[in-house]
């Protein structure tokens, strides 16, 4: 007992002093990424699954809203996997790295932009490999075909991110007629051959026979194949059908032809079922395009033009188009000149002094809006939107949004004519979107509400006036969704959704949010603005999840009216008040 009173001073000391370290170590972290921050230097590490650091990793990173040419800056990693980036200017920077065999291990709690000042970690995991053989109709093997995996969805269902080249790009098959794909990210996929020698070239179908999908199957019944890191699937083999398939043609004309039309133009074609690309083709100082190797069905066509010195492109409407036991010519893409939206991002303090947000510390190294990345969606899903097409345009991967100088004025080009919802990626986990407005048209100088009913451009149409308008003291909500029932499981493709409570926020889609719960129920939202919040999860369909998520379901009046009414016969209300963070939240879910 002497011993353990005498040992107590000690231990007190020990303990104060480990608390003052800790401290101190704090401190100098904050400051570090303070002065990253103002020299324009983003550091990271890039480590496999089992920790250890990955030597002589590529990077690449690529400013958001410029082209790659001006916008990017590579360098390798060292021998304990430490890579550091300099003389960024203000902005959101997406990195990548290319390691062979291995893949990005990626989570919905990762952002994709970073941004100067950050310490990022580079998680890789060991790809997944599919192996098999291709055979003809007699069961002799098919030397030198080109094989892809293309792949359908996430291991939890729906698509969470966009197609990649790592995805679209296959391996030919040996003499022995055998191919091994590998570094697959983990997902559900398809795999599928042609027995044209010309195969099959970075996504560009340019064969004549239709494609044959494992193990001998048209596209709509191929098998699908899961793949987990680090599994090797062997027997995936296809015997090939050898049908002829059917070519579409037609001409490239329209009012952007004039200057551009000598530059290289993409005829990409999607199935008009489930809007997966069928297939690409290319053409270079012609007007008319052919593409083959097509099967029956439905699909929609449409022409894209990049300008090769502006960040942006033009394109044309989608055609609709029926193959049916036959070739299909005439078609005629007409490409328009892009639109665009200009204005300026406001950030408004409602806050006398400072943001209780914040600490001193975060006041000295705030966010500011040229951190701010600004993106336009369109509310039609006929339209595909940048995210959607940039990564078919390898000089293109920088044109993902537009980012605010310093006076917060923005431009967002090369859009189709169509309606759009501004979306923002905020730097600044204190803010959150408070309104949208554009100018009316007409001599009064008035301003409508550009969130509620969205903003309708022309062909060709150079908008202006845009104002986004940031407030302060945004709240964030992380949680998990339970059965009502205690051992019951959740269903899957749970869509978790904050609708405003009070009524006369009904139409306040900027008040709206959804997020889809992880395999374990958990979910989270930032940005949040403070009120008061119905909190609802539901089960969407299989088509739902695999459209394009950047098209919230709030943003159909019908949909969010019905959302709004079953989150109210839930009745789960959460008051989230200015700055709040709420952790480990339990939604309860009714059968």
């Amino acid at each position: 007992m002497r011993a353990m009173k005498a040992l107590a001073p000690l231990l007190f000391c020990l303990t104060f002093a480990q608390v003052a370290v800790a401290q101190a170590v704090a401190k100098e972290n904050a400051e570090g990424a303070s002065q990253a921050r103002r020299d324009g230097v983003i550091i990271g590490r890039v480590v496999n699954d089992a920790g250890r650091p990955v030597a002589g990793a590529q990077i690449l990173l690529v400013k958001a809203g410029v082209k790659i040419e001006s916008g990017a800056q590579s360098s390798s990693a060292d021998g304990e996997g430490n890579f550091k980036a300099t003389g960024l200017g203000p902005g959101s920077y997406m990195i990548s790295t290319n390691v062979p065999g291995y893949v990005v291990a990626r989570t919905d709690s990762e952002g994709d932009y970073h941004r100067p000042g950050e310490n990022v970690t580079i998680n890789l995991i060991k790809g997944g490999v599919i192996t098999g053989r291709v055979t003809d109709t007699f069961g002799e093997p098919i030397v030198g075909v080109r094989v892809e995996a293309l792949k359908v969805r996430e291991l939890e269902g729906g698509q969470k991110f966009p197609i990649t080249f790592r995805e679209m790009i296959g391996k030919f098959t040996d003499d022995r007629g055998v191919y091994r794909l590998y570094g697959l990210e983990p997902g559900v996929y398809v795999v599928c051959a042609s027995n044209d020698q010309a195969g099959l070239s970075g996504g560009f179908y340019i064969g004549r026979d239709v494609l044959t999908w494992h193990p001998s199957s048209p596209r709509a019944t191929a098998a699908e194949i899961t793949v987990r890191s680090g599994d090797e699937i062997t027997g995936a083999d296809i015997r090939h059908r050898e049908e002829r398939g059917y070519t579409i043609s037609g001409k490239i004309i329209g009012d952007a032809s004039s200057a551009l039309m000598s530059e290289r133009i993409l005829v990409m074609l999607t199935s008009g079922a489930d809007r997966r690309q069928v297939g690409m083709t290319s053409v270079f100082g012609v007007k008319s395009f052919a593409m083959s190797g097509i099967s029956d069905g439905e699909y929609e066509i449409t022409a894209f033009l990049p300008n090769p010195r502006e960040t942006d492109f033009a394109s044309s409407a989608p055609r609709r188009v029926v193959v049916k036991g036959a070739d299909v010519s005439g078609i005629d893409l007409k490409i328009a000149p892009p639109a665009s939206i200009s204005g300026r991002v406001k950030i408004e303090s409602s806050f006398a002094w400072k943001n209780p947000c914040e600490d001193g510390a975060q006041a000295k190294d705030r966010a500011t809006i040229g951190d701010v990345l600004l993106s336009a969606a369109p509310e039609d899903e006929s339209r595909p939107s940048i995210e959607s097409i940039a990564p078919y345009f390898r000089y293109l991967r920088g044109v993902m949004g537009g980012a605010p100088d310093e006076k917060g004025e923005f431009t967002l080009s090369g859009l189709a004519a169509g309606r759009f919802r501004i979306k923002a990626d905020l730097p600044d986990d204190g803010w959150y979107i408070r309104a949208i407005t554009q100018p009316t048209s007409g001599a009064a100088k008035k301003t409508v509400d550009a969130s509620r009913n969205s903003i309708v451009l022309k062909s060709g149409e150079k908008l202006s006036g845009v104002e986004v308008f940031l407030a302060e003291g945004a709240a964030s909500l992380n949680g998990r969704v339970v059965p009502e029932k205690e051992g019951s499981k959740l269903p899957s493709r749970l869509r978790i959704h904050l609708v405003p409570a009070e009524a006369s926020a009904a139409d306040e889609v900027l008040r709206y949010a959804e997020t889809a719960a992880g395999p374990d129920g958990g979910f989270g939202f930032k940005h949040i603005a403070p009120g008061k919040y119905l909190l609802y999860a539901r089960q969407a369909s299989e088509k739902e999840v695999n459209n394009d998520r950047s098209r919230p379901a709030a943003w159909d009046a019908v949909e969010r009216a019905k959302i709004r009414r079953e989150a109210a016969a839930a009745n789960n209300e959460i008051e989230l008040k200015a700055c709040e963070r709420v952790k480990n939240h339990v939604l309860r879910r009714q059968p």
